[in-house]
């Protein structure tokens, strides 16, 4: 399945506890996460962003490999139960990127800024109860 998805694909966003599972080890360092990259590009992915967000850092580590280089993204963990919806918000940002036109990497750091400002007003929002959603219209309010 892996080997039929991610050649379609731009780019992938799995987070650690997914890459875990596609690979089939533990990812415990930043030269995990740079070797995993690699092998999800050698498994079809034209480009990955392995989300570091599990990794449990004081900040937020998040690796892109392009195909031809990597770049870290850091980004400040927010204190809120509103994150539901972090991992699709974050892929579908960089999905509407790059439909318009942006490379790769100005696709990821312009949605990165966006899910963190989405997290960092999530507790705007008073939805329900539990894990709430972040706040995908922030700058409206």
């Amino acid at each position: 399945m892996v080997g039929m998805l991610f050649p379609q694909a731009t780019i992938i966003t799995p987070n650690i506890p997914e890459a875990e599972f596609i690979i089939k080890k533990k990812i415990v360092s930043t030269s995990d996460m740079h070797e995993v990259c690699l092998e999800l590009t050698d498994m079809g992915a034209h480009a990955v962003l392995l989300k570091g967000g599990h990794m449990g850092t004081v900040e937020a580590n998040d690796l892109l490999f392009d195909g031809s280089s990597f770049h870290t993204f850091t980004s400040k963990r927010v204190p809120t139960n509103n994150t539901h919806g972090t991992g699709c918000t974050l892929a579908s940002a960089i999905a509407a990127n790059l439909a318009k036109g942006q490379s790769i990497f100005d696709a990821v750091k312009h949605a990165k800024e966006y899910i963190q400002g989405a997290i960092e007003n999530a507790d705007k929002l008073k939805i329900g109860s539990g894990h709430g959603p972040v706040h995908h219209f922030y700058w409206y309010y």
